[in-house]
């Protein structure tokens, strides 16, 4: 007679562990798929970001890239880098802005003086 209870409370045991790995493997291939959702979304966005156009940009972060385009070109100018590698496509526009403000500044100076 215990026998017989033993088993039942065996066969149960066993049925539920082989259960809660089934509902693991599950839940756990659900929050991967919900991981590699929101992974592309936030890769997206970043894209989105970082492809957006000069004229979206807050005035601050403009200016701090070309702050930072022109620091990278005079290190590069001083390594002696090949000048194809040093103005490179990307980098025109901001040494195209600093220029123009560049200009302004010393119009204004000459009108001043």
């Amino acid at each position: 007679m215990a026998n017989v209870e033993y088993d039942k409370i065996y066969n149960l045991t066993k049925e539920s562990i082989y259960d809660n790995d089934d509902v693991y493997d599950k839940l756990m291939h659900k929050e991967f798929s919900a991981l590699e959702t929101v992974n592309r979304v936030v890769k997206k966005k970043y894209e989105e970001d970082a492809n957006k156009g000069m004229l979206y940009t807050p005035v601050n972060i403009v200016v701090y890239r070309v702050f930072d385009v022109l620091k990278t070109v005079a290190k590069e100018l001083y390594n002696k880098k090949p000048l194809k590698q040093v103005f490179t496509r990307e980098r025109n526009l901001y040494l195209g802005v600093f220029l123009v403000f560049f200009s302004v500044c010393f119009i204004i100076l000459y009108k001043a003086g």
